[in-house]
């Protein structure tokens, strides 16, 4: 959002062309001078909070049902005898759908523009209702030496920059997440209603950085993955050549990426998550056989614990690409993403292992990565309203009532289907056929 006064400002994650996520509260938070008080606004909808001695203000609107409609979001100071109590921040052109965080490392970070899909997906016209939020680490972990005054002044607070949301016009696109654009726009193209995708993604991250931190040491010994300390000795070589207070902060230390991109969006309500992450905990190097499974096994639980917490939902949609095919030790890493999406309910796999480069790690073809993903989701979308409809067609005795469901020439079929692709619904401990009325 842009500010004609920056008395108040709206969090850089509410923007123009922005998507609220639809069914929940919606929490709207910012900046202000200590002690004032802002109204904060969606279209008619208003709420009043107050900014706390650190100017930091947050104020709750009630959920919206999923519309096209461009909404206006405006925070503003109200109140007392202030001479900048007409300063406001603007974000127009909101709506109301899903909201999906998109993160993992470089695989995730692939842009459209560097896809083998590139010349066909810019050239299609954009897709109504489906907007991007790119958000890029100011210190990417490539091969670049930073400077001591950068790095001294960098920490998770101020790690992410972003130019605000965008609609998926060609220019967005290009320049954006390859497998998270495909994945939106087959959830858009779908389910009718507006997606928001919010990208976080950064190369070579471990999922040691995307879990809280432990205070397990990391940077001795062999317990962290050795080419995550190499880059990280390459980016921080400025700071090793002449050590001199703490050791500055760097994407792939524990717990810098759940800090700066899990914490600090916890309050911006999210449909779900995608997450595409496992090179760099898979193996040490290229060469190097696996990395013991069950730790990494523990470490991925934590990790999907650790956004599940930071949400305050137990079975938030986690949604995983299984590392494709190379030749590298990876199957063993496969395996562990196998055990946890077969065990923890809300936990989906896209199978993957026909789009890999046998000797590149970051393949080319990633709209097929992305629109399996979203056909995990529409599969758990489908689960979702089935239990709504067999909650409403179960009786208070078990029995099941089952004259909710349309009949059709294929309706034998379908109750099959349901019983083999949903073992995990409760099941009646009784069936009595329902007369049908006169």
């Amino acid at each position: 959002a842009q500010a004609p006064d920056a008395t108040v400002q709206l969090a850089p994650v509410f923007s123009s062309h922005m998507v609220l996520q639809r069914g929940a509260p919606i929490c709207v938070w910012g900046t202000a001078p200590a002690g004032a008080q802002v109204e904060v606004s969606l279209d008619d909808l208003r709420r009043v909070g107050a900014a706390d001695s650190a100017g930091r203000w947050q104020v709750t609107l009630p959920a919206q049902e999923a519309s096209f409609e461009g909404r206006q979001l405006c925070a503003k100071l109200v109140g007392g005898d202030r001479g900048d109590r007409n300063a406001q921040d603007t974000a127009v052109d909101v709506l109301v759908g899903d909201v999906w965080l998109c993160t993992g490392q470089s695989n995730m970070r692939w842009q459209v523009d560097q896809s083998a899909e590139a010349a066909d997906t810019l050239e299609q016209p954009a897709v109504r209702g489906l907007r991007l939020l790119d958000l890029r680490g100011r210190l990417y972990p490539d091969g670049t030496r930073y400077g001591l005054d950068f790095l001294r002044q960098l920490d998770a607070d101020n790690y992410y920059e972003t130019e605000g949301w965008a609609r998926a016009d060609r220019e967005a696109v290009a320049s954006f997440s390859a497998v998270a654009f495909a994945f939106g726009r087959r959830l858009a193209r779908t389910l009718k209603v507006p997606v928001g995708l919010v990208h976080t993604a950064i190369g070579g991250a471990p999922m040691e950085a995307f879990a809280p931190a432990d205070g397990t040491p990391w940077m001795r010994g062999d317990a962290y993955p050795q080419w995550c300390r190499q880059r990280v000795r390459e980016n921080l070589a400025a700071w090793f050549a002449a050590p001199t207070g703490a050791q500055p902060h760097h994407p792939f230390e524990p717990g810098f990426l759940y800090e700066a991109g899990v914490r600090a969006l916890r309050r911006m309500p999210i449909h779900g998550v995608v997450w595409y992450q496992g090179e760099s905990n898979a193996t040490d190097t290229a060469s190097s056989p696996a990395r013991d499974p069950g730790e990494n096994e523990a470490l991925l639980r934590r990790v999907i614990q650790s956004f599940r917490d930071s949400w305050r939902r137990p079975e938030l949609p986690f949604l995983m690409v299984q590392l494709p095919g190379i030749r590298r030790d990876w199957e063993a890493f496969r395996e562990v993403q196998d055990r946890v999406a077969q065990t923890t309910p809300g936990c989906e796999l896209a199978v993957t292992i026909d789009l890999g480069a046998p000797d590149d790690v970051h393949p080319r073809r990633k709209v097929p990565v992305g629109e399996r993903l979203a056909d995990e989701a529409l599969r758990d979308e489908c689960r979702q309203k089935m239990r709504v409809m067999l909650a409403r067609s179960t009786e208070e005795d078990g029995s099941w009532n089952d004259r909710q469901f349309g009949r059709s020439a294929g309706y034998g079929t379908a109750m099959a289907l349901l019983a083999m692709h949903m073992p995990r619904l409760p099941r009646p401990h009784a069936w009595r056929q329902v007369p049908t009325k006169k």
